[in-house]
């Protein structure tokens, strides 16, 4: 995990999501309940698919006849650093199986890297990489049990005016697919110690601090950096 170090992450209070047990949703409802105040608490409520059944569902969308498939579609493009099976597959689940729509938005991701250079941003160290993460502290820490990397970032301690002092917006955002790239690096390897077909990253922010006016350069960035991450690193999160 030493590819891009380790962020020591602020102090954060646990949130806690509250459930209703089956007394408090049942109220006063006694044995001599007429049945229109006896219905259960759950009536209407829709019913939610298992935690298998969806697994499997997911599995299904980058079955081996799938990828194979689109190893077809794509034969042309494929890259040597980005078009092994652990990346075609993630295209496949973002597009839940629909071969021609993730070969498509392969491709698409493919001619993007190409003008970002993206697959040589890993042959060396960012330029100014510690400057970055004393403007912006963030890092990946650990790795969970079921094989996620754990990346944390510390927003609210962002200094915004003396980051863009020294760098430009597109500097920003091309460091951010640098981040992107040893992400996917990290994920790859704790997927492949674990032999996992799947690989996710776990963000924790601490948002102590955080200026809840940002400023308009700010949430351009964010916003520029998001549609980079839908369009060209899908099902990572």
């Amino acid at each position: 995990m030493a590819a891009s170090g380790e962020a020591t992450p602020g102090t954060t209070s646990p949130v806690s999501v509250g459930s209703r047990g089956a007394a408090g949703a049942g109220g006063n409802a006694g044995a001599g309940a007429s049945p229109a105040t006896d219905a259960p608490a759950t009536s209407g409520a829709l019913p939610k698919p298992s935690i298998a059944a969806c697994a499997a569902e997911s599995d299904a969308w980058d079955s081996a006849a799938n990828l194979a498939r689109m190893k077809d579609l794509v034969n042309d493009c494929i890259s040597a650093r980005h078009g092994d099976d652990f990346v075609l597959c993630r295209f496949l689940r973002a597009e839940k199986g629909d071969v021609e729509a993730a070969a498509k938005r392969y491709r698409v991701t493919q001619e993007w890297r190409r003008e970002k250079r993206a697959d040589d941003m890993m042959s060396g160290p960012y330029p100014f990489e510690l400057a970055y993460k004393w403007l912006a502290p963030h890092g990946f820490h650990k790795v969970a049990k079921d094989g996620s990397v754990f990346y944390i970032e510390l927003p609210g301690r962002v200094d915004l005016p003396k980051m863009l002092s020294v760098f430009d917006v597109h500097d920003c955002v091309t460091r951010h697919v640098h981040h992107m790239e040893i992400q996917r690096q990290l994920i790859r390897e704790a997927m492949t110690a674990r032999e996992l077909r799947v690989g996710k990253a776990i963000m924790l922010m601490d948002l102590t601090d955080l200026n809840v006016t940002p400023s308009a350069t700010g949430m351009g960035i964010l916003r520029s950096c998001l549609e980079i991450d839908q369009a060209h690193y899908p099902d990572m999160l």
